[in-house]
């Protein structure tokens, strides 16, 4: 336990550990202002809103309708707001849409905007019956489903970030003994190798949950003091517009998407740890690392779709909701690469270290 306590202390006093912490964590915050809050809008009876008053006036108008949605309630909604029809060059959706207008347009009318030049102002309501909505359930629901948007988008960027955090910290760990040259000391004690080894493991892997955890909590709380995160039972592909062949709600796709960005987690704070076991100095430990993990997005641009389970099995992508959900019919697959490339890379780096002598 003491060992454990010193290397954990040595992990989270590294000035260039608890840097770049704090740096992720305030493009986190610069980002959710900005991007996320900075970027919405809303329209209603002609007075436009942006930021986090168009936020507060989505999230106001939606109660009335909240809950099972009705073809009466569509007629409602469209009567009191009236279908958008301005388009304006370079701008995202209509620009005279609110949360409601924009889904009714979507889901419950002849229109559609896909880009600017590319678009159908909508004339009239599609009864639900005839809707995608209705394919995979005999109910659709109607929440202001915004925040599950954010929040995923905020996990991602704050996994990327963190993953960049746990290299910092865990390749440090063994590449800073043989920097130093305390491993004939370390090796030589009354605790020995054995310990020694296990210490540092359990430092590092309380270093990545606790980065882990600190990711998931800022990003929840940030969303839902904002945007909410009402609706966790609506379909995911509803909510985000995108894989519609996936049927399961948006809380039963952040809990499996969570869970990847953990494997994710492990993973890379493994392949730091292994890494770290083959170099004598942090510098190169970390620069090596860090191009391993970076090295699946090359491959990707290079190659495209070319071995994309395997690509899709890495750290970087295992952060990236999109790509974890174009494979999740097939799901299992890149798991099993990562946990077995996890367990390969943490007993390789633990042998390899246990082997110097210098």
């Amino acid at each position: 336990m003491r060992l454990y306590k010193m290397e954990l202390y040595k992990v989270f006093q590294n000035k260039m550990f608890l840097g770049s912490w704090l740096i992720a964590v305030g493009i986190v915050f610069l980002f959710f202002w900005y991007e996320e809050i900075g970027t919405q809008h809303s329209a209603m009876n002609g007075h436009r809103l942006r930021g986090y008053q168009a936020v507060q006036q989505d999230r106001e108008i939606i109660e009335e309708f909240e809950g099972v949605l009705t073809d009466k309630k569509v007629e409602k909604i469209i009567e009191k707001y009236g279908f958008p029809n301005v388009v304006k060059e370079g701008y995202p959706g209509f620009y005279d849409e609110n949360f409601l207008t924009a889904f009714v347009t979507r889901y419950a009318s002849d229109g559609y905007i896909y880009d600017w030049d590319n678009y159908k102002i909508p004339t009239r309501i599609v009864p639900l019956a005839q809707s995608e909505l209705i394919k995979d359930r005999k109910e659709v629901m109607l929440y202001y489903t915004r925040g599950w948007e954010v929040l995923l988008e905020m996990m991602q960027l704050g996994m990327i970030l963190g993953n960049i955090v746990i290299i910092i910290g865990a390749s440090r760990i063994l590449a800073e003994e043989s920097q130093l040259r305390m491993i004939p000391l370390l090796f030589t004690t009354e605790k020995g190798k054995k310990e020694d080894i296990i210490a540092k493991v359990l430092a590092i892997l309380t270093m990545t949950i606790a980065v882990y955890i600190m990711t998931c909590v800022l990003s929840i709380v940030l969303t839902n003091m904002v945007f909410g995160l009402d609706g966790a039972d609506c379909l995911y592909w509803s909510v985000m517009g995108t894989h519609s062949w996936i049927t399961i709600t948006v809380k039963e796709a952040v809990v499996m998407l969570l869970g990847m960005n953990f494997l994710g987690a492990l993973f890379i704070c493994s392949i730091s740890f292994c890494v770290s076991a083959y170099f004598q100095s942090a510098f190169y430990a970390v620069t090596v690392t860090a191009i391993i993990w970076g090295l699946p997005v090359l491959v990707r641009i290079l190659f495209g779709n070319l071995c994309y389970l395997f690509i899709c099995s890495s750290p970087i992508f295992l952060s990236m909701y999109e790509c974890v959900m174009d494979v999740w019919n097939v799901r299992i697959v890149p798991i099993s690469i990562a946990v077995i490339g996890l367990f390969f890379c943490m007993i390789q780096g633990c042998l390899v270290y246990s082997k110097k002598r210098m």
